[in-house]
């Protein structure tokens, strides 16, 4: 008789072994597919992706909003001035309709009317190009025998013939404001004028504005390098083929947009606003505006909010909605402070406001403690965290800059400012594909950037870039 001893104890921890490995596995891949539905789940709403990646069906895909009932009825608010038609004294053209004939066959033509009715209405008139010969008259000196000719008008180059700057003016705030194509433009100046004007004349319009617009790029980058809060946003272009970006620094009242082939402070740097920059920067949490620590720094709240919706909506965090709660809190106690007229919210609001979001904060640090699948740590870099963790820390190293709009009334509560500055640039992009050089994309950005100043300070667009043909562009009337 054999005796067949069999290792219990090998064959126990063999089969644990697997089940170790088995259950990771599974426990990674259930992690993976959560990413995955997770990032299917992400829209304009509470993510950063433009409103554009929702697709045709945007509506229904949108499961929440950030705008809340006003309780106002649709249409315009009490207050709200109307515009409409109104009939002017002094018309530019009058035509009189007379009565010749009654319906019974009596001839009216000799009878005084009764009283007579008018409509006026409101139309173009015809369009025809107006041509101007300049006729410079030359004489000779009879004292010192030189020849003077008489002086150009600014604006004229003094070629035989030539396209004044009335049509330069209103080719480039069609392209540029417009963003209606160059080869669109030529077409419509056929059909509405009757001319022919090249895509070459109409891009050496563009270069010609571009140079007379230098002093103006300075002057701008000073003035916002002396503002108190400046909005700075990015986003990619592309550009010959490859992918730029797109960066904006703007006010209120002043708009600079500059192309570069870098996202990073490399760009920053470049375009110097950064570089000397002592007031407050509003962003997204775009890390290397950090690196300029010689200003103070404010995080755009709405980019927050969309987050720790998405955070609630899909992912089931209990904190995040608090704190979104938490942030719309503060900002309506913020406005109804600014309305009383007041400089700051009480100090009993400060110090319940922060004992809540540090509550909150602690809540979601134990909900992560509990919940988060363990990342093992890669060869370089910082361990794997999920979407939550993420943002709990950032909401915790970052609390005065994302808070900053409570104590200082200068900061609005989002970036909103920049981020509508930037959007037709985007437009742009869309109409057109891209642009076919860096040079091309230069130019549109510096005279996009002297229309969107000039629009903030109330110019009219096709006389500001006029004022850029006749030598003089308008110059800027309003500090920052």
């Amino acid at each position: 008789m054999t005796l067949v001893y069999i290792n219990t104890i090998d064959m126990t921890s063999k089969i644990c072994s697997k089940c170790f490995e088995k259950d990771n596995r599974i426990a990674g891949l259930e992690a993976q597919v959560r990413g995955l539905k997770a990032r299917l789940a992400q829209n304009s709403t509470n993510s950063s992706r433009p409103p554009s990646s929702d697709g045709l069906n945007k509506r229904a895909a949108i499961p929440g909003s950030q705008r809340r009932p006003s309780g106002k009825k649709p249409g315009g608010q009490p207050g709200h001035k109307g515009v409409t038609l109104s009939p002017v004294q002094n018309p530019d053209r009058i035509v009189s309709h007379e009565v010749t004939l009654c319906d019974c066959g009596e001839d009216l033509s000799g009878l005084k009317p009764d009283r007579t009715t008018t409509s006026q209405v409101f139309d173009l008139p015809p369009l025809k190009i107006e041509v101007i010969e300049h006729r410079f008259e030359v004489k000779t000196c009879p004292c010192c025998h030189r020849t003077i000719t008489a002086p150009r008008p600014a604006g004229l180059k003094g070629l035989p013939v030539e396209y004044g700057p009335q049509i330069k003016s209103l080719s480039i705030y069609l392209m540029a404001q417009q963003l209606i194509p160059c080869r669109r433009v030529s077409e419509l100046l056929h059909e509405l004028y009757g001319i022919e004007v090249s895509i070459g004349s109409l891009t050496q319009w563009s270069v010609e504005a571009f140079h007379g617009l230098t002093d103006f790029e300075t002057a701008v980058k000073r003035s916002l390098a002396g503002a108190d809060v400046v909005h700075f946003d990015e986003t990619g272009m592309r550009c010959s083929g490859h992918l730029h970006w797109l960066h904006c620094a703007s006010t209120a009242t002043h708009s600079f947009f500059g192309i570069h082939a870098e996202r990073g402070s490399q760009a920053m740097d470049d375009f110097g606003i950064l570089t000397g920059f002592l007031g407050i920067a509003l962003h997204d949490y775009w890390k290397p505006y950090l690196k300029f620590a010689q200003c103070l720094h404010a995080f755009c709240n709405a980019h927050i909010l969309r987050e720790l919706m998405f955070l609630d909506e899909e992912l089931g965090e209990p904190w995040a909605r608090r704190m979104r709660q938490l942030l719309l809190d503060i900002h309506a106690c913020v406005k109804k402070t600014k309305t009383a007229g007041l400089k700051n919210i009480s100090r009993a609001a400060d110090r319940k406001f922060r004992r809540d979001y540090a509550k909150i904060l602690r809540a979601g640090l134990r909900f992560h403690a509990t919940h988060d699948p363990v990342f093992e740590r890669g060869a370089r870099g910082r361990t794997k965290q999920t979407k939550g963790k993420n943002l709990l820390d950032r909401l915790h190293d970052f609390q005065t800059e994302v808070l900053r709009f409570m104590n200082d009334f200068r900061v609005p509560f989002t970036n909103n400012q920049g981020e509508q500055d930037i959007r037709m640039n985007k437009v742009k992009q869309k109409i057109s594909g891209c642009f076919r050089s860096f040079e091309g994309a230069q130019i549109f950005c510096r005279i996009r950037s002297y229309l969107s100043t000039a629009h903030k300070q109330g110019a009219n667009l096709r006389d500001a870039i006029r004022a850029v043909f006749l030598g003089a562009p308008l110059p800027l009337s309003h500090p920052p």
